[in-house]
Order: structure tokens, then C-alpha cells, then sequence
């Protein structure tokens, strides 16, 4: 049986990745003060409550962007 997912999505800059790493109970996500810095999904297994998931941390959505990897983003 496959895990259920949960999606962290949102604006850049926000606390996404830090918000995954308190939920996943790991420092896998990148975490830094410039925005933009999350570019690609990451994935990361989680519990709360003993339910089992997994948990993506996905790149901040900013639309009217020039930045040549915000379509991807979006996508």
C-alpha cells in the first residue's frame, strides 16, 4: 500500500522547508534566508500521530517572475 502525500506548497520565503523539517523530524530540507533557494520537489517520510505519509517540500510559487526556473516551479 503506498503512503498518502502531503504537499507543502506556498509563496518563497515563507518557512515551507522549515515547516517539513519540524513535521519529518530531519534536516533534509533546505533552509536559508534568500528566497528561491528550494528549486526542485524534495521528499521526505513522515509520522504524526501514528499515521505514516509522505511529505514534499516543493520550490515557493511567485508569479510575475522573470526567474528562468519559476515555470518549472509552477508546473
Amino acid at each position: 500500500m503506498s503512503l498518502p502525500i502531503v504537499a507543502v506548497v506556498g509563496r518563497a520565503n515563507v518557512g515551507k522547508s522549515t515547516f517539513v523539517n519540524r513535521i519529518a523530524q530531519m534536516h533534509d530540507a533546505i533552509v536559508h534566508e534568500q528566497r528561491g533557494v528550494t528549486r526542485d520537489r524534495s521528499y521526505h517520510k513522515a509520522d504524526w500521530c501514528g499515521r505514516e505519509f509522505m511529505l514534499i517540500d516543493t520550490g515557493g510559487v511567485e508569479f510575475g517572475d522573470d526567474d528562468a526556473f519559476q515555470s518549472s516551479i509552477r508546473t
